[in-house]
């Protein structure tokens, strides 16, 4: 069975953030590169709501916006596996910010970190 770095440690961050910096060259993606120290300690579920959380404040904007970027890094064939969960639970958590606000994931993040 593989490890929860396997499937979403280091390496595969790494893979996400050149596929966006295929979409958005020069961008920063200050969080999802400060991600990565942050990995380690955390079982799956943790790293992908990290990651997800990171991909939120590195790509500011509307839910349109950010499907916009994500629908540009599909036709990137490093686009595939286990990246994808994070990016996919940004889009939805940025599609939900109108109805229920930029803290619900945050909340529900504290309530699972305690």
């Amino acid at each position: 069975m593989p490890t929860a770095d396997e499937l979403l440690g280091p390496d595969v961050l790494a893979r996400l953030i050149g596929v966006l910096e295929g979409v958005l060259p020069g961008h920063p993606f200050a969080a999802l590169r400060a991600s990565a120290e942050k990995l380690p300690p955390l079982a799956l579920r943790q790293r992908s709501e990290l990651l997800k959380d990171a991909l939120l404040s590195d790509l500011p904007g509307s839910a349109a916006e950010l499907a916009a970027t994500v629908r540009v890094a599909m036709t990137d064939a490093r686009f595939t596996g286990w990246l994808i969960w994070p990016v996919t639970e940004a889009v939805s958590a940025r599609a939900l910010e109108p109805r229920f606000g930029p803290t619900t994931s945050t909340m529900r993040w504290r309530c699972l970190q305690s």
